[in-house]
């Protein structure tokens, strides 16, 4: 099932509403709302596609989507998941998967509950080193090469997802595409977050492959 609402998750968004619009009103012009609605407003005058924005959630206390006041002018909300789901290295991947649904029904089910937009996970991606998972973005060494480590992140967020229905699609970074004959020598012994040629991108095939509509 779904992540359900419960009076801990309401009283977790109301903290962050109240964070973010205390922050807006100590410096107002940062506050661009009116300007993007005219925008999208202009864009649609002249794309009939979907449109959407997408921003990063870092932390569960520093969210950038729970900042974004005008989702419900776009299709979909852009959820980029950067935000750890471990305390330590190689947790097992059913502690980060109850991390993750707790990250789901806090930080994304909510704006769904409010906007009723579908999300999409605009961009999702870990290195590859010890303790990766509980870390965010760019902040690992640059030797490491621990693919299982990386592997084991996407897997308990695809497990996390799997019934979340409001969540319909995700993008991963980085999924670079390669010509016939391509190698990446060094994707066992690189902390980067490519997972191209790599136990990463087998386990990621496998999801797709799972969600895939007939």
């Amino acid at each position: 099932m779904s992540p359900s609402k419960s009076p801990h998750n309401e009283d977790n968004e109301c903290n962050n509403k109240k964070a973010a619009n205390q922050r807006l009103q100590q410096t107002p012009q940062l506050d661009k709302t009116a300007r993007w609605r005219d925008l999208i407003r202009s864009a649609r005058e002249h794309y009939s596609g979907l449109l959407t924005y997408s921003v990063s959630c870092i932390t569960e206390e520093r969210c950038g989507p729970q900042l974004i006041k005008f989702w419900d002018d776009l299709d979909v909300i852009g959820w980029e998941w950067y935000v750890p789901i471990a305390s330590g290295e190689h947790e097992s991947i059913a502690a980060m998967k109850a991390n993750a649904e707790r990250i789901i029904a806090n930080n994304i089910q909510p704006l769904y509950d409010r906007y009723h937009k579908p999300v999409v996970l605009t961009e999702i991606g870990w290195e590859a080193y010890p303790g990766a998972c509980a870390h965010t973005y760019g902040v690992g060494p640059s030797e490491g090469g621990d693919r299982i480590e990386q592997a084991s992140c996407y897997e308990a967020v695809f497990q996390a997802i799997e019934n979340a229905d409001f969540i319909q699609g995700m993008n991963v970074f980085t999924w670079t595409a390669s010509m016939p004959g391509d190698e990446f020598p060094w994707i066992w012994t690189d902390t980067a977050n490519e997972v191209r040629f790599s136990i990463t991108e087998d386990m990621i095939e496998k999801w797709f492959k799972y969600f895939e509509v007939p």
